[in-house]
């Protein structure tokens, strides 16, 4: 979580740049696209795996 913040305050403008669009539908497209990039990125590191077990723990 802190790498994502890190990364969107760094590189956020870029990210704003390339996702920017005048037409709604590619708005919609590209934010789409960007999260299945994103899951596909997470399901190869087993990322979400690491994520279920820590936040059932109990205090």
């Amino acid at each position: 979580m802190l790498v994502a913040f890190i990364v969107s305050y760094r590189w956020g403008h870029h990210l704003g740049r390339l996702i920017s669009h005048l037409d709604d539908e590619q708005l919609l497209l590209r934010v789409l696209g960007l999260t299945l990039i994103v899951a596909a990125l997470a399901e190869l590191v087993h990322a979400s795996a690491a994520v279920v077990p820590s936040s059932s723990a109990s205090p």
